[in-house]
């Protein structure tokens, strides 16, 4: 007996008991059907077909089941599945059968990543009206220029709103950007972060640029804690929604009052807030910029400052940073005076050189300040008398590409560690690294000598001859533990090995994208009292 023949037999039995129930409903004789009109029979036909189907359908459903592996994935798995697609193929993927598709209309929160979304298309919406109620989290580019398609798009993003938990939009020219603002006009209660890059470049007229309204969201987004705005002009009045915000980041566009706007209006309408990036763009200088002026909100929540661009140094003075635990300066115009930047810290206890970017902290409280130099004139810009004399803790990265007039005096050093850049793993580092620096360390305790962060490991080798000189100049007046993370290093004199302490983790643990600003933030926030402290008296 083959597999098909109770599907054959039930096939059978089906047909020709619907077959008798017609014939006896319309008084027909079983083998006699010449009475009957075409349309009777067409009528009988088309109910006898969707009866069977109904009845057969159950056992196609089974046989499917045994069959197809598709059907054996637990609806759960499929669904985890969808989560890891770009948003393109999981539209793709819901149309594999009819079980994944399914799974996909009955999981909203497979639609409510949105983070890859890429450009604007149509599913926009369909993929808004799939992921139903749930917390939306939507990355978008708008450069559609079609604009019932933008239109569309802006409908679709307004009745999300409600469901909207945070929204990045990467915007490029329009001649109207109508259809946007109207796309904020609704509350939005989930929404914890926003993100709106304007991507436009040369001359801007009041029709290619956005400006944002003072009723956004209906002055209703009580969770909105992160907002992040590149050239987007703000209004002339303060902006209830963003009352809440924490995190700013902020890019404004070059316009006469700018500053008036950011400090009148902006900032003053951000009570709350903690942490402020604030980018300025290449030729915003003190002609156009009155930074003398500027009358700042008080911010006394102000912990983390970055300043990025021309006049950032300048602005810097005029910013209530002496409170924040973290400032860092990107100036475009040159190095900066470390005494404007160093007023809220009493004495510099830690610092970090790496690469271009100069790291200070003061120690127990780890207010931390980053700024870059040239690194060929950090040594006499950065080690003046009132830092060197209290210095305890110093990590340096590119010892080679410093230039040391002359010695180097840190009289209270307890804690060397050198970074060793990717310069050097041709196999041996050069003969004249560690002479040329010129730091004495009389009261030096610990040498810890850690690569940077690389996905491979590499062997590095000096010279014994060139260890010995380095020895010579840093001048310990007791032998020093010597830590090493998987470096080949001859032995060094007045130095004992051993294993890396958990006083801070090797850099190898960071992540190789990790910038310089970060490494060397790092490099401060993984060095404490306690821990220089414990090195005294580990011996």
């Amino acid at each position: 007996m083959s597999s098909i023949d109770p599907l054959r037999a039930t096939l059978s039995d089906t047909v020709l008991q619907l077959f008798r129930q017609f014939t006896t409903h319309h008084g027909v004789d079983d083998f006699d059907l010449s009475n009957c009109t075409i349309e009777t029979l067409v009528d009988a036909r088309r109910r006898i077909l969707e009866l069977v189907a109904c009845d057969l359908a159950p056992i196609f459903h089974a046989a499917n089941a045994r069959t197809d592996p598709m059907q054996k994935l637990p609806p759960e798995l499929i669904a985890e599945i969808f989560t890891h697609l770009r948003m393109d193929d999981r539209f793709t993927a819901s149309y594999v059968c009819r079980h994944w598709r399914r799974v996909a209309l009955a999981h909203p929160f497979v639609w409510a990543d949105m983070t890859c979304f890429g450009q604007s298309s149509p599913r926009l919406p369909v993929a808004l009206q799939h992921s139903a109620s749930c917390p939306i989290d939507l990355v978008l580019e708008l450069k559609s220029k079609r604009v019932a398609q933008r239109r569309r798009t802006g409908a679709a993003l307004k009745l999300a709103l409600p469901s909207m938990r945070s929204l990045g939009l990467y915007v490029h020219p329009f001649k109207s950007f109508k259809f946007l603002l109207d796309t904020f006009d609704a509350p939005a209660p989930l929404l914890e972060r926003l993100k709106i890059v304007f991507l436009g470049s040369g001359q801007r007229d009041a029709n290619n640029v956005i400006q944002l309204r003072t009723d956004m969201f209906q002055n209703s987004a009580p969770r909105l804690s992160y907002l992040h705005c590149s050239d987007v002009i703000f209004p002339r009045a303060p902006i209830p929604a963003f009352a809440s915000v924490r995190e700013l980041d902020l890019t404004p566009v070059r316009e006469d009052d700018m500053w008036r706007i950011l400090c009148e209006h902006t900032l003053a309408a951000m009570p709350d807030l903690e942490i402020l990036h604030l980018g300025l763009h290449l030729g915003v200088d003190e002609m156009t910029s009155p930074v003398s002026s500027l009358v700042l909100p008080p911010l006394t929540r102000l912990r983390d400052l970055r300043l990025s661009g021309n006049g950032s140094s300048r602005l810097l003075i005029a910013f209530p940073h002496r409170q924040c635990n973290r400032v860092v300066l990107y100036n475009a115009e040159g190095e900066v005076p470390l005494e404007a930047l160093l007023a809220p810290i009493s004495s510099v206890k830690h610092l970090a050189l790496w690469d271009d970017f100069c790291a200070l902290a003061d120690g127990p409280h780890l207010f931390g300040r980053i700024t870059k130099f040239k690194p060929p004139s950090m040594p006499t810009s950065i080690f003046t008398p009132s830092i060197t004399s209290q210095l305890q803790a110093l990590v340096l990265r590119n010892v080679n590409e410093l230039r040391w007039a002359s010695n180097v005096v840190l009289p209270r050093l307890i804690y060397l560690e050198l970074v060793l850049a990717l310069d050097f793993a041709s196999g041996s580092a050069s003969e004249g690294v560690l002479p040329e620096l010129r730091l004495v360390a009389p009261a030096l305790r610990v040498l810890r000598l850690t690569r940077t962060p690389t996905p491979e490991i590499y062997v590095y080798s000096w010279n014994s001859v060139a260890c010995e000189a380095f020895m010579d100049v840093l001048s310990p007046d007791q032998d020093v533990w010597l830590e090493l993370d998987g470096l080949d290093v001859p032995d060094i004199p007045r130095t004992v090995r051993r294993p890396m302490t958990s006083v801070a983790s090797t850099f190898s643990a960071y992540s190789p994208d990790a910038n310089g600003e970060e490494l060397a933030w790092a490099a401060l926030s993984r060095i404490s009292d306690v821990a220089l402290s414990a090195l005294q008296t580990e011996e």
